[in-house]
């Protein structure tokens, strides 16, 4: 993303106007896991890319349904 940000920064931002915002990520990187930065961030959903629609699908319906 521009600027050096991350998804974590721009979800950090983006839950700081709007708390209750619902989130999901998805990433291609194949890294060994996410740090205690990302960690902390509550309410976040990832999925790794490739991924099929389907699991898409069903991972943004069981999102949308949390209250």
């Amino acid at each position: 993303m521009p600027g050096g940000l991350t998804g974590y920064d721009l979800v950090r931002e983006a839950r700081r106007l709007r708390p209750d915002l619902k989130v999901l990520l998805t990433s291609g990187c194949t890294s060994p896991g996410i740090g205690a930065d990302e960690m902390e961030i509550k309410g976040l959903e990832l999925i790794s890319k490739p991924f099929r629609l389907v699991d898409l699908a069903i991972l943004v319906r069981s999102i949308l349904a949390e209250k």
